[in-house]
């Protein structure tokens, strides 16, 4: 495996449901360090979060700013707006902070020098309990969302693509020495 030659460290899954992991984990000789999903104070994922807690496997977000991009004026802007006044940082150093601080890695995506710095400087502060909480309670207060993937999508994903994977290997490469090695 890319692992056993020394190309790759680790391995990571994108978009795994617990189901999905919990079926991989029966197969597999090199588990998964990480599980990057879309995570936000509308999506907050906190079964999955704890599944993968659980199973030692650390949680990457994408989408941390999506109440700020593509589901603005909801009820998560005031709060995020009233904390990053009283604390000197601005909404989008909020989000990321929030994302930090409840246990995942934070992915974020530009080419921008000032933004950069600003995703930067998240570093250097921390949320209080009660910041944490206001947010998580805000995001929570209106049904999940996602903004990425669909919840059909991910089934019919999973359903077909994972289910058709796991046999193609069952049958064909548990055969093939040093190939993808298996637990029977």
């Amino acid at each position: 495996t890319l692992v056993d030659k020394g190309l790759v460290r680790s391995i990571g899954v994108s978009n795994f449901r617990s189901q999905d992991i919990q079926e991989i984990l029966e197969y597999c000789r090199i588990r998964p360090c990480c599980n990057q999903i879309e995570c936000h104070p509308y999506l907050q994922q906190h079964e999955l979060r704890k599944f993968c807690s659980e199973q030692n496997i650390t949680v990457v977000s994408f989408g941390c700013l999506v109440p700020l991009t593509k589901l603005k004026h909801g009820p998560v802007d005031t709060v995020i707006g009233s904390i990053a006044t009283r604390i000197k940082r601005t909404p989008v150093q909020i989000l990321m902070r929030w994302t930090l601080q409840i246990g995942t890695i934070v992915v974020s995506t530009t080419s921008k020098g000032p933004r950069m710095k600003e995703y930067i400087q998240i570093f250097d502060f921390e949320l209080s309990k009660e910041d944490i909480d206001a947010i998580t309670l805000a995001g929570g207060s209106r049904p999940e969302k996602r903004t990425f993937w669909s919840n059909k999508k991910l089934d019919l994903l999973w359903s077909s693509t994972l289910r058709t994977g796991l046999y193609f290997m069952r049958k064909f490469y548990l055969k093939i020495p040093g190939f993808l090695p298996l637990k029977n």
